[in-house]
Formats: C-alpha cells, structure tokens, sequence
C-alpha cells in the first residue's frame, strides 16, 4: 500500500487547492453556472482524450477556471455555457507553458469578502512561483505561497494538443 507519510502529504499539499475549489464554489451562490461550466470542460477534456499520461486533468483545469475568475476574465454573471466558450478561448489562445499561474488564496472566511485584496502579493508569487518552477515545470499552476505546483507532470506536448484541441472546438460551436 502507500506509505501513510507519503498520502499525509499528498493532502497536505492539495488541501489548500481543494479548499479554494469549495469556496470559490460555494461563493458562486445559487446560480450554479461555475459548477456547470467545470462540468462541460471536464467532459469535454474526456471526450477529447487528452488525459493521457501527461495531459492536463478535471482538476487542474477547475484551477485554472478559479484563477480566470480571479483575473475577471470569467465573471459570477456569466451562464455555463458562455464560461465553457471564454475557457476555450483562453486555452486556444494563450500558450500555457509561457503563462505562469499563481492561485489566489483559500478565502479565510468561507468566501464572503472581497476577492482582490490580495492582488498585490499576486504580482510577487507570479515571479516566485515562475522562478521556482519554470525551469523545471512545462506548465506553472502554483499554489499561493508558490509551494506546490499543480500543473506539475503536464508535458508540453500536452499543453499544445491541449490548444489545439480547444482551438478546433470553439471552430465548431462558432
């Protein structure tokens, strides 16, 4: 079996990812369109087939749906469908392993507050987080302290099938 050491910081690790996915999730209310959204691009990735070893996953790409949230470029207004299109958009248009991404922290109070007042320490745990990762990581998907990469194990070859995949869905839903 695994070794207890080894899962204890396993969650350790992605408890503060997971604990962000909640509360992003609870804040977006009653609507539910972030939820539905995380589906379809869950389903879609499945479709695809681009969870090889290597390629990006469901969860990864919740994470990266919870950082366009943050950037505004994805807003709590939006339907489902409209967040799945700007996703694929973003993805179809930005070359990820040139694109590092630093999470916002897990909300301390479950989420109520305001989301940007962390925007300054943003700025500096993007250059840390691309400092300590970049070298060594095809994508950068960093926690908020920049202490564990996420998007660690995606392989460029991924990231570009990844954009082309996207670019090759929005043709056929436009």
């Amino acid at each position: 079996g695994t070794r207890p050491g080894l899962s204890a910081a396993l969650e350790a690790s992605y408890a503060p990812a997971l604990g962000l996915l909640h509360a992003t999730y609870a804040a977006a209310g009653a609507s539910g369109a972030l939820r539905e959204a995380t589906i379809l691009l869950k389903v879609w990735l499945r479709q695809r087939s681009v969870q090889q070893a290597g390629g990006v996953t469901g969860f990864q790409l919740s994470l990266l749906l919870v950082h366009l949230l943050r950037a505004r470029v994805v807003t709590r207004s939006m339907g489902a469908y409209h967040v799945f299109r700007v996703v694929l958009s973003f993805l179809a248009k930005t070359m990820l392993e040139d694109h590092p991404v630093a999470l916002p922290p897990p909300p301390a109070g479950g989420g109520g507050e305001d989301e940007h007042e962390h925007e300054g320490e943003a700025g500096q745990v993007h250059a840390v987080a691309a400092a300590r990762f970049g070298r060594h990581f095809a994508w950068v998907l960093a926690d908020s302290s920049a202490g564990v990469n996420y998007g660690a194990g995606v392989t460029r070859g991924a990231l570009r099938e990844l954009q082309e995949q996207a670019a090759r869905s929005l043709r056929a839903i436009d």
